[in-house]
């Protein structure tokens, strides 16, 4: 980690949550997005947009915790971190990122974004950080078209509407409670129940939602 000196510091970017743009800690977002760019060298807004959102799903299933605070939308070609774009553009003119235009073998005009000035590490604790460098080391190699499709792959974005907020919060929380012991015990209890005969059959679909009711 390169150590900055207090001017050396990426602006403040709470003025987005002020002004009802971002929720939670949008600078926690900033410094994910300089994490990723320094790591990966370089990186295009389609790609940086697929890794923050692999790095929220891994983060979920691993910590139990939102990586960011970062709203991801179901868009064509993923999902897409809406506030990403322009916490990339206040970056880049605090100097940390520079955008560049470039025209890929195929054809495409695309930006390419990459870092300007040392690594620093700031708000990210050391469970983000192991998230992170899990996420480049299994897909910094991998053409941009091969993580489109696993993020589109996954349950939450293809639980949403077209144009709609994915809801990463509510697949915490579903996470959460299908990780608690209380749950647990049930599935094992019932697993065992199964095994020995011991299940209670319904006659009627009536009787089964009264008793799922009643659990």
């Amino acid at each position: 980690m390169v150590r900055q000196t207090k001017g050396e510091l990426p602006d403040d970017l709470t003025f987005l949550r002020d002004v009802g743009f971002a929720k939670g800690d949008p600078n926690i977002l900033r410094d994910a997005i300089l994490y990723l760019a320094s790591r990966c060298g370089y990186v295009y807004p389609v790609k940086i947009a697929k890794l923050l959102y692999l790095a929220e799903l891994e983060h979920i299933d691993r910590v139990g915790k939102r990586l960011t605070s970062a709203e991801f939308l179901h868009d064509n070609y993923g999902p897409n971190p809406r506030e990403a774009a322009l916490v990339i553009d206040c970056l880049e003119m605090g100097g940390w990122l520079e955008t560049s235009v470039e025209t890929t073998k195929r054809g495409f005009v695309i930006t390419k974004i990459k870092p300007v000035r040392g690594l620093p590490r700031l708000g990210l604790t050391d469970e983000a950080i192991r998230t992170l460098d899990n996420v480049v080391s299994r897909w910094k190699f991998r053409n941009t078209d091969s993580i489109v499709a696993a993020a589109k792959q996954s349950e939450p974005f293809k639980a949403t509407a077209e144009y709609e907020r994915i809801d990463l919060d509510g697949y915490l929380a579903a996470r959460n409670l299908l990780a608690s012991e209380n749950i647990q015990n049930q599935v094992r209890k019932s697993e065992e129940d199964i095994r020995g005969g011991r299940y209670k059959k319904f006659k009627t679909k009536e009787q089964a939602l009264a008793y799922l009711d009643s659990l």
